[in-house]
């Protein structure tokens, strides 16, 4: 193939061509038709042999094509087998970027009419999250405004139930072992805990800060015994720097120091708690912490360095820093977003910064990963 291939090229050469683009060949092995030859649709290894080979074969030939014509001829190989493995291997890294769809909201998928699109989410993903909601039961800030962990949990174990319906339970148990599942809460109980003087009142911050970690375990352990074994956990960011909790009463609106403190706490009680679990669980649990505290505060400090011009104000907002009241239709929003760190008065980030952080999370870095990176951890 390789020296039919030369032989075309050639021709193509001698009529004047003389800048080439071959691209290789892709792992014929994992394509949807070959993986559904066997029963654990995995790739077909004796087809991406072939495809192997042939891109070796097809790598020598250009060299020495390149060796025979000299400065007539200019080249570039793309290598399609390992682009693509990448992307196999690695679906999160690139999702955004080749159009994967974002997993549906769980509520979408309620209803009797809507059983084939639940049991199909259930294989390709779902998202539980819901704004404002809490490790605890009670840490919304009003009243019914968010969906509880505990619920979220329950909402698991019914997809869990649809996905088994659909796979059979053997297969279903392989499917989720390779599934990865991403975990970002706790925010919303440390600041509960701020604006709560009976709480303050009952317990220090180090035994609040355990307890939501206790409690986050008992929940995670859930997870974990329906078969689950790859977790993306993220820690709590500088609570303390977010608009609304940033010093008023002061020209450099200073980050409070109290709220910063609980989420250190919170964060150094959840990675020892994620260490004790490995250690109990062995080989069925594997797991990337990212470290959101630490790389939000360098962007913080060096914000030109990652783009960004204010780092202190809401985007959308009203009165001092933007974050006296929450962004409305009617709030004052500012002129270019992609400048600044936060969107709202309650520290959620703009786009640009989401990209950022997203960029920092899919990183080989292991600066702010452990104990490994998320590519390891999808790769393990």
């Amino acid at each position: 193939m390789a020296d039919k291939l030369k032989e075309q090229l050639k021709r193509l050469h001698d009529t004047g061509a003389r800048r080439f683009l071959i691209v290789g060949v892709a792992q014929i092995g994992c394509t949807p038709g070959q993986r559904a030859k066997n029963s654990m649709h995995e790739c077909d290894e004796e087809a991406n042999t072939w495809g192997s080979l042939y891109n070796e074969a097809l790598v020598k030939m250009l060299q020495q094509l390149k060796e025979e014509l000299g400065s007539s001829m200019t080249y570039s190989y793309f290598d399609n087998f390992n682009s693509l493995h990448d992307i196999v291997t690695n679906p999160a890294r690139y999702a955004e970027k080749i159009g994967l769809p974002l997993p549906p909201p769980y509520l979408s998928l309620r209803g009797l009419l809507k059983w084939r699109k639940r049991e199909s989410a259930a294989v390709t993903g779902v998202n539980f999250a819901s704004g404002g909601a809490g490790i605890f039961d009670g840490s919304s800030q009003f009243p019914g405004q968010a969906i509880p962990l505990s619920q979220q949990m329950k909402h698991w174990l019914s997809i869990h139930k649809a996905l088994t319906r659909k796979l059979g339970r053997s297969k279903a148990q392989i499917h989720l072992s390779k599934s990865l599942f991403v975990m970002v809460i706790g925010s919303n109980d440390l600041l509960n805990y701020i604006r709560s003087s009976q709480l303050r009142r009952k317990s220090t911050p180090q035994q609040y800060t355990q307890s939501v970690v206790d409690r986050f375990k008992a929940q995670f352990k859930t997870v974990q015994e329906t078969g689950s074994r790859r977790f993306l956990i993220l820690g709590v960011a500088e609570l303390g720097c977010m608009p609304s909790r940033r010093e008023k009463n002061s020209t450099t609106h200073e980050c409070n120091k109290e709220a910063n403190m609980l989420a250190s706490l919170y964060n150094k009680a959840l990675i020892k708690m994620l260490q004790q679990l490995k250690e109990e669980l062995k080989s069925s649990m594997a797991y990337s912490y990212f470290d959101m505290f630490n790389s939000v505060h360098d962007i913080v400090s060096n914000p030109t360095h990652y783009g960004f011009s204010d780092v202190t104000s809401a985007c959308c907002g009203s009165g001092v820093l933007n974050a006296e009241l929450p962004c409305f239709p009617v709030s004052n929003l500012c002129s270019d977003r992609t400048k600044y760190l936060f969107w709202d008065r309650y520290g959620h980030p703009t786009e640009a910064a989401a990209r950022t952080i997203v960029n920092f999370v899919l990183s080989e870095d292991t600066q702010y990963s452990s104990p490994l990176t998320l590519t390891q951890l999808v790769s393990s």
